[in-house]
């Protein structure tokens, strides 16, 4: 711990503390990482205590933004995915073949053939 010195925190912790204190240093075993120590109290009772890495998000912080081709498939998934769900009930075993489904979703094509499945 001889290497970790006193900084200003960052994280809020997830219960009410009237003290706060973090720590930054480089382990010993792992000098080409920096971790950060985190703790907190309640009338001189510990309440809170983190370790962290350059690997930790909080998951309260605002979220990453998808890049173009994220967003591009899943607005793609949501389009096929209905379909294919209401395809796979009209073809479901003990059932025939029938517009009920398709109609009720206001679609226009015939539903697949369910002659090839058992």
């Amino acid at each position: 711990m001889n290497s970790f010195t006193p900084v200003e925190p960052k994280w809020n912790p997830i219960v009410f503390a009237d003290e706060r204190a973090a720590w930054e240093g480089r382990p010993a075993d792992r000098p080409d990482l920096t971790f950060r120590v985190e703790a907190a109290a309640y009338h001189g009772r510990p309440v809170f205590f983190a370790i962290s890495g350059p690997w930790t998000h909080s998951a309260r912080s605002a979220p990453v933004a998808p890049s173009g081709f994220n967003a591009a498939i899943e607005w793609l998934a949501s389009l096929i995915m209905p379909g294919l769900m209401l395809a796979g009930r009209s073809c479901s075993p003990g059932t025939t073949s029938s517009f009920s489904g398709a109609t009720a979703w206001g679609r226009s094509a015939p539903p697949p053939s369910c002659s090839s499945r058992a």
